[in-house]
């Protein structure tokens, strides 16, 4: 399998075994990928791009990303069809909340929602809990990055990403770079041993590709 699972696996792999293996992908051209779009969490870069070596100024322009802050949920507490806008609750603003990334903040240990409740219930707020407790709702209202001009983060993000864009960049990243071999053809049989363990995969152009270790990215 390719794709995004495929490549990232493989550039992966390529990084954490460094020479000492060979790692084949075999992506099937006839078959198209899974998926456009895709979000991702805020791990992503420290986890994944950070050990690779490759910035996010780099990947996210060649994949066509933007900043993902948090995950508005819209009309969730009127009655209507689905709608891309909010409807408006009954004296309470807008029907949308925005569940952030980060962690509830506090004050001496007590979470800042403790607060908001007993101001909301004792009529002293009609603040939403999302923008009473938050940073991130007026930043995205405000169409604001979550970084600053230096490129020091001003709050958790994450991001979404062009799929297709994204499964290509790691390609030619894990071929280029790492020497991670792409066969493009499609599987039809699959070999296995007597304990029915995989030993080899065979393609629809006639090859064999044995290997000790099978990861299957296929979606």
């Amino acid at each position: 399998g390719g794709g995004t699972a495929g490549w990232m696996t493989a550039s992966y792999l390529g990084k954490a075994l460094q020479d000492t293996v060979e790692i084949t992908v075999l992506e099937a051209p006839t078959i198209p990928r899974i998926g456009v779009g895709e979000a991702t969490v805020p791990n992503l870069q420290r986890s994944f791009f950070d050990y690779l070596g490759i910035p996010e100024e780099e990947w996210m322009r060649e994949c066509n990303a933007s900043f993902k802050m948090a995950v508005r949920f819209i009309n969730w507490r009127t009655e209507g069809r689905g709608e891309p806008n909010p409807r408006t609750l009954p004296g309470d603003g807008p029907d949308h909340f925005y569940h952030p990334f980060g962690l509830l903040p506090d004050h001496d240990q007590t979470p800042l929602s403790h607060y908001w409740f007993q101001r909301k219930h004792q009529g002293e707020t009609t603040e939403p809990f999302d923008y009473a407790c938050f940073r991130e709702p007026p930043l995205m209202d405000a169409m604001k990055a979550p970084r600053h001009t230096d490129g020091t983060a001003a709050t958790r993000y994450a991001w979404h990403f062009d799929a297709h864009l994204v499964a290509d960049f790691l390609r030619r990243f894990a071929t280029e770079k790492q020497g991670v071999r792409h066969v493009q053809d499609e599987m039809v049989r699959v070999e296995q041993d007597e304990r029915g363990y995989v030993t080899a995969l065979h393609t629809k152009g006639g090859q064999a590709l044995d290997a000790d270790l099978f990861i299957d990215c296929s979606g």
